[in-house]
């Protein structure tokens, strides 16, 4: 027999356990997000995420949950990845975003740099744009990776993404943009983050973790 209150009326039923632990960290995460660290507070303004920055945020929630699921070589194959999540989520959240590679994002008769994705309306009207970097686990070498092939990626090439997607914004090629870098091995973890940028850490199981840098614009 259902428990009620003294006053007839239904008890509320207590929500389960981990569906609770789900939420508390959903609204962690967000959290996190729209605010940045202190010391790059004074550096950006914090806003909040339009309809396609959430999209993207919740597939890179997605990323971080089966990351130990895929085998990345190289930056297209996570672009690629992400690519088709969004499409997936797109279509499954009835967004009629159009998610393009390597698109040259246009304002009147102006055309952007390539971006290497672009998330873009009916109207062919850009609503954000991404830039990717990726840094293999160091830990590969030689069993999937020579060793001459480390490091991949030139710091200097990170911090020119940073510039790009600001200067997509800038030049109101797209209202926002977000620059990704991951870092598979952590093998630039140490350094700074740029202005306007933080660093996250996914724990992807087996004492294993993934350093990403994010920029947002």
């Amino acid at each position: 027999m259902p428990i009620g209150h003294v006053d007839g009326t239904q008890a509320k039923q207590p929500r389960n356990a981990r569906q609770l632990l789900h939420e508390t960290l959903a609204w962690l995460r967000q959290t996190y997000r729209n605010r940045m660290p202190e010391e790059q507070a004074h550096n950006t303004e914090t806003r909040q995420p339009t309809q396609a920055q959430q999209l993207f945020f919740d597939v890179l929630d997605w990323l971080r949950d089966t990351y130990c699921t895929h085998r990345f070589f190289t930056e297209r194959d996570v672009v690629w990845t992400v690519q088709k999540r969004l499409l997936h989520e797109a279509a499954s959240r009835n967004l009629r975003y159009r998610v393009f590679h390597n698109d040259r994002m246009t304002k009147g008769e102006a055309k952007s740099a390539p971006a290497d994705l672009a998330l873009l309306d009916p109207g062919n009207r850009a609503h954000l744009a991404i830039e990717f970097k990726y840094e293999p686990d160091h830990q590969r070498v030689r069993t999937e990776f020579p060793a001459s092939k480390f490091p991949v990626v030139d710091w200097k090439e990170v911090t020119k993404d940073i510039e790009r997607v600001q200067e997509f914004v800038r030049e109101e090629f797209t209202p926002r943009a977000i620059s990704v870098f991951v870092d598979e091995g952590g093998h630039f973890r140490k350094r700074p983050a740029p202005p306007g940028s933080r660093w996250e850490e996914w724990d992807i199981g087996a004492g294993t973790r993934v350093a990403v840098l994010i920029s947002e614009a």
